[in-house]
């Protein structure tokens, strides 16, 4: 029996999350951590009105490639920045 295995390129994702009520929220996401880090600066207030706490910016690994009309073409065809964090093999079942 033949074994194949598929390529996976696994990126950095980064989120805003905030917890209203000991709910955790996602507020916004990109792949830039200066876009979260930037959109945490200007709605930190806004946020805390709404009754967020503990607003902070997390990261996952998503298998998800970035979009290149948002993040360009280079990003599409490369483990460049956003860095592809790893690379694994998935077995495929024959």
């Amino acid at each position: 029996m033949n074994k194949y295995y598929s390529i996976v390129l696994w990126f950095e994702y980064y989120e805003i999350e905030g917890f209203n009520n000991g709910i955790r929220e996602i507020l916004f996401g990109s792949f830039e951590w200066s876009d979260c880090q930037y959109e945490k600066e200007w709605e930190a207030d806004s946020w805390k009105e709404e009754g967020y706490r503990k607003i902070r910016i997390v990261s996952r690994l998503t298998s998800e490639r970035p979009d290149p009309e948002v993040y360009g073409k280079y990003r599409q065809d490369s483990c460049g920045d956003p860095p592809c964090k790893s690379v694994s093999y998935e077995r495929i079942q024959s």
